[in-house]
């Protein structure tokens, strides 16, 4: 029984994945992903390489000292 389109799209993309699987290369992202990526990329600028802290982190952190410094005086 000859296989629908739908069928033979699928198995094509399939064997599509597992060769490019076999060859080590990654799989493209989506159009989300590519977002978030420049997102990141961006939002990297002006901070030190290896530190992610965001604005809203450091806040925090000074947050928590300052309460420590104030229970302990």
């Amino acid at each position: 029984m000859p296989l629908i389109f739908e069928e033979r799209l699928a198995a094509q993309r399939k064997e599509k994945e597992m060769l490019t699987a076999e060859l080590g290369f990654k799989k493209p992202l989506s159009k989300e992903e590519k977002i978030v990526k420049k997102k990141e990329r961006l939002a990297a600028i002006g901070n030190p390489p290896g530190l992610k802290f965001s604005i809203h982190d450091t806040a925090l952190y000074l947050t928590i000292v300052m309460e420590f410094r104030n229970q302990i005086i």
